[in-house]
């Protein structure tokens, strides 16, 4: 990966995540603005591009979204949502990732000098520092959890999977022949390096995910919903779900990851 140096237009874009996220939620059911929030903000913000204030978590294109859809969420249905209203094995287990961080800083509290250079012992500070990113990065699984419960809200997932994976395979398709360089040319950097985008005399499309394996594994899963909304005989655009499933299965082979 190389030096990572944002233009203007990637904290512009950062910056403006919020007022999408807002639109979305003023005008969409709240199950396809939490889930355009999010899958929106994987598959167009920059990647390493983040904004840091002392004291507080960084900004960038996994806490936005995330907030966006923390807070989007409980103004929509204007009342608590009850995100650990029970005690169970994924409460057990959230308590547990939570307090680990500062287990170890209690476990590694001494310096260490490593070849002239002295790395500082871990603080309760770190501690919560990386408390409160594990929280944010939790809050799609818990929104998730109080909103995505029925076999429809299933189909809703599959659906917007099935939007995103076509509209992305556009971007794809001009990587695959001109070389992935859209990130550059957006954002002002390329966030992998880019042998790795290079295989069998072609190119690995990467677009804003980060890495040509990202961008793979996102196709995968979008050609998966493609066949179980095919199985379902439920239609895109009155697109044939057969068609669909087949092209984006082709787009998968395309991406030269398999």
């Amino acid at each position: 990966m190389e030096l990572i140096t944002p233009n203007w237009f990637a904290y512009i874009a950062l910056l403006s995540w919020p007022l999408i996220g807002w639109y979305l939620y003023s005008t969409r059911p709240i199950v396809q603005a939490t889930l355009w929030t999010i899958l929106g903000a994987q598959l167009l913000l920059p990647v390493g591009t983040a904004i840091k204030f002392e004291m507080i978590p960084q900004f960038d294109k996994i806490s936005i979204p995330n907030l966006v859809v923390m807070i989007g969420c409980l103004w929509t249905v204007r009342r608590p949502m009850g995100f650990l209203n029970r005690v169970g094995f994924v409460e057990i287990v959230f308590l547990i990732y939570t307090i680990t961080p500062f287990i170890s800083a209690e476990l590694n509290n001494d310096p260490i000098s490593l070849g002239g250079r002295i790395l500082p012992a871990e603080s309760h500070y770190d501690a919560i520092s990386v408390i409160l990113l594990q929280i944010i990065s939790l809050i799609p699984f818990f929104v998730g959890r109080q909103l995505l419960r029925s076999s429809r809200d299933n189909s809703e997932i599959f659906r917007v999977l099935v939007i995103a994976g076509l509209f992305y395979s556009l971007p794809m398709l001009f990587e695959l022949r001109m070389a992935p360089v859209l990130h550059y040319l957006f954002y002002g950097y390329n966030p992998a390096q880019f042998a790795q985008q290079v295989r069998d005399s072609g190119y690995r499309p990467t677009v804003f995910l980060g890495h040509p394996l990202i961008a793979a594994f996102f196709i995968m899963t979008t050609a998966v919903a493609a066949g179980a909304l095919w199985r379902t005989q439920t239609r895109i655009w009155r697109l044939p779900p057969a068609g669909v499933t087949a092209f984006l299965s082709v787009m998968l082979i395309l991406c030269k990851s398999l």
